[in-house]
């Protein structure tokens, strides 16, 4: 038990995760509803939008999209922005908005970002799986070498129009 709870830890460990993915979510849905002056869509959406593009076997970098987004997010705030995605299957009769309708974990490839070295991020995730992104990028062809993808040969570069310094962000 953990001192000053009734749980033991591991069950106290996976409500501070829950509590932490729901702030997180919280702050992601505020940055996602600001908008720029000639913008019209979210910035949440312009990134859902841009992975969705991504083709199969091919990545993205956080960085590289947040030069595409001209810097409207980091390349944290597109990490967070893909962590908020709703989870693929709703419950029948679920209440959802239409964007939630629009963008979820099950249309929009978040595994396909990875970081500017070839690596995956998402092991600091507490509710996915540590290998889940390297095992759906691997079923799509993609070869990882002492745990890094080439991006030389899997980064996605085709009608995007970034500067080359955005490949080290």
């Amino acid at each position: 038990m953990l001192k000053g709870t009734n749980l033991p830890p591991e069950r106290s460990a996976s409500r501070k995760a829950a509590k932490s993915k729901k702030a997180l979510r919280s702050s992601a849905g505020a940055l996602e509803r600001e908008s720029q002056p000639g913008c019209e869509k979210p910035v949440f959406h312009q990134v859902y939008e841009l992975v969705q593009r991504i083709p199969v076997g091919r990545v993205l970098t956080y960085g590289l999209i947040s030069h595409k987004l001209n810097k409207r997010l980091s390349a944290q705030g597109v990490g967070w922005a893909l962590n908020a995605l709703p989870p693929a299957a709703r419950p029948q009769g679920g209440k959802s908005g239409a964007a939630e309708a629009a963008f979820h974990s099950g249309n929009v490839p978040w595994h396909r970002v990875v970081n500017a070295r070839g690596g995956l991020s998402t092991h600091k995730i507490a509710d996915i799986p540590p290998d889940m992104q390297m095992q759906l990028l691997m079923a799509e062809g993609v070869v990882f070498k002492d745990e890094l993808l080439d991006l030389e040969r899997y980064l996605w570069m085709e009608g995007l129009h970034v500067p080359d310094s955005g490949r080290n962000s």
